[in-house]
């Protein structure tokens, strides 16, 4: 992993921390305060939504539905939220991401509760364990870049990992039978399973040397979507809690700019999950066939 410390060169443009994202470097940004400033916003929602209990302790507290629901409803009143919103945007500002030039997806908050603490219960999306997958196999866009951050502590066994050693590596997965559409719908029905939510890679022995994602709050990743990664089992007695979200530049992926494409199969791309930052336009209007 690359540690970047932002600069006035970084500020005014993009382009350069794009390529090397496309050539499968992995980037963190430290010492920004707009980082700073959203981990303190994010924590500030938090408490607010699980008054008076701390944020990271919730399955000690809550049922297993009433915690279903309060994580459902945070997660939704975040990524409404003008305050979270003006916020994301002050960060990619200052990284020389133009908004009229990009399109994002949504912010999100993920909840990943002990293993312990959840039993048989099922796990819907938001406070489940997502699989080992690239996003690309789901999305089919190669400019696609992924954006990662805790909002407290983590820990080697309450983390996600990511495999850069096989970023050039074709797995078997599948992404050929992948509906975007579909699972889109079941995901706003509350009927997403994890192995609706993303492709699959079909054979699990390939999925070894995991390299967990240990940075601080304050602190970002990104990286190519077309990098594997997965969540970990969570064996601690602590509630993980991350932020991440996707961003696509917008003429990189009209004029084919990207990660290379070693093992994708999907049908169809997804530029509907991703609006224009400026003014909210799908980027489905913005992509070329």
């Amino acid at each position: 992993m690359r540690e970047v410390q932002v600069s006035g060169r970084e500020r005014q443009g993009a382009d350069a921390f794009h390529r090397l994202l496309y050539d499968g470097e992995i980037l963190c940004f430290r010492s920004m305060p707009e980082m700073v400033e959203i981990v303190e916003q994010t924590r500030e929602h938090l408490q607010a939504q699980f008054h008076p209990h701390d944020p990271r302790q919730i399955h000690l507290h809550l049922e297993h539905d009433v915690l279903v629901d309060r994580c459902a409803a945070a997660r939704r009143e975040y990524m409404r939220s003008p305050i979270i919103v003006r916020a994301w945007q002050s960060l990619f500002g200052a990284l020389g991401m133009k908004p009229a030039d990009y399109g994002l997806d949504r912010l999100v908050i993920r909840f990943h509760i002990p293993e312990s603490a959840r039993g048989d219960q099922p796990a819907p999306p938001g406070t489940a364990m997502v699989p080992f997958h690239r996003d690309t196999w789901g999305s089919n866009l190669y400019a696609q870049i992924n954006w990662w951050a805790p909002v407290y502590e983590l820990a080697p066994d309450r983390t996600f990992a990511m495999y850069p050693h096989l970023w050039s590596t074709p797995l078997p997965n599948s992404s050929a039978d992948f509906d975007i559409d579909r699972t889109i719908t079941k995901r706003r029905q509350g009927q997403a399973s994890r192995k609706d939510m993303v492709p699959q890679l079909t054979d699990l022995s390939l999925a070894t040397d995991p390299h967990p994602v240990l940075i601080a709050p304050g602190e970002v990743i990104a990286f190519s979507s077309q990098h594997a990664h997965g969540g970990l089992p969570n064996t601690t007695d602590q509630t993980r809690i991350s932020l991440e979200t996707r961003s696509i530049c917008i003429a990189h992926e009209n004029s084919g700019f990207g990660a290379p494409n070693v093992d994708g199969q999907a049908p169809q791309r997804a530029p509907r999950l991703f609006k224009r930052m400026s003014d909210g336009v799908s980027l489905t209007a913005l992509l070329t066939e």
